[in-house]
């Protein structure tokens, strides 16, 4: 029999990276105690820990695999490995052919996956302009009601919570720091991750008010609307809190107490060697670069920002909440 069809190998592979259940977040914690200071910041383990993750990189390898047979004459019982030359160039074909920036990047993230190393290729700048995910009103809207959810909509804008996580939410979750600022402990959210996230200064009574309406161990809400925009609720609350830091030196600092110190890199050529060099970054503030629209951020208050939501790229912060 000879050997198995590329279809059938990038299953294979992808099969064998499957890690559902496990934590994502622990997995990188582990990688970062393992590798020392060889460890640089959006380093991660070579597992799929997501279902969701499984099924778009799984899709986009097969895409990529039908390019090679129908644009690149390859055999379809090929070695996938010795086609990992044209992985750039395929990304680039993907660009040329009109895809988003968005989506390049996450089909070059799922050949990555498939090889089990980094697709080198020049990205274009994302337009911020381009998104339109919770920006203006939608269709939905007409079937949700602001009066009969005034708690879930308060609720999602004071910590800035995801769907998922918002659902999971109790009483018992919240706390207080020595300073008399309101926290919430989110538990196994988005790749499993835990964190906590303060709760805006200006909701703080609202919150508790709504807190002592249910018991301590029980669930705030039995179930979350279908139609709530609750990404748009995050935006509200990133920029909120941003505002927050920016203003309140003794809110901004008690944030930063709770989350690690800041460490941020980046990989650039060497102009000298050619090669691609890590660096970490040490400058304080972070531009946007789109046209007239550019703005400059404080990096140690988008940071504060960015843990609360459960991001690690200050960049995700600006782009998705703040625009």
């Amino acid at each position: 029999m000879g050997r198995s069809t590329i279809e059938r190998q990038i299953n294979n592979i992808l099969y064998s990276k499957q890690a559902f259940g496990e934590s994502r977040h622990e997995a990188k914690k582990e990688l970062k105690e393992a590798l020392g200071d060889d460890y640089k910041f959006g380093m991660t383990d070579d597992k799929i820990h997501s279902y969701a993750s499984f099924d778009t990189y799984q899709k986009a390898c097969q895409r990529f695999g039908a390019w090679l047979i129908a644009e690149k004459g390859i055999n379809k019982r090929t070695n996938i490995q010795d086609c990992k030359q044209y992985a750039a160039e395929y990304i680039k074909s993907r660009l040329d052919d009109g895809v988003s920036v968005w989506t390049a990047k996450m089909e070059r993230s799922a050949l990555g996956k498939l090889y089990g190393e980094t697709i080198e290729i020049e990205m274009p700048k994302r337009d911020i302009k381009k998104i339109t995910r919770s920006r203006g009103p939608k269709k939905g809207d007409v079937h949700f009601s602001v009066k009969n959810n005034r708690d879930l909509i308060d609720i999602a804008i004071a910590t800035g919570g995801r769907r998922a996580d918002i659902a999971k939410m109790k009483p018992s979750d919240f706390y207080y720091d020595d300073k008399g600022n309101l926290w919430v402990k989110i538990n196994e959210s988005k790749g499993g991750r835990n964190r906590v996230s303060p709760i805006l200064p200006q909701y703080k009574e609202r919150v508790e008010e709504i807190l002592k309406q249910h018991p301590a161990d029980k669930h705030i809400f039995k179930t979350i609307h279908a139609q709530a925009d609750i990404h748009s609720f995050r935006g509200e609350y990133a920029r909120a809190l941003y505002r927050a830091v920016s203003t309140d030196k003794d809110f901004r600092d008690a944030v930063l107490d709770a989350y690690p110190a800041r460490h941020e890199y980046k990989t650039v050529k060497d102009p000298k060697t050619g090669e691609r060099v890590t660096k970490e970054i040490s400058g304080q503030n972070i531009t946007t670069r789109q046209g007239k629209g550019s703005q400059t951020f404080k990096r140690d208050d988008v940071y504060c920002v960015s843990q609360a939501l459960g991001h690690n790229r200050l960049d995700v912060s600006i782009t998705h909440y703040f625009k």
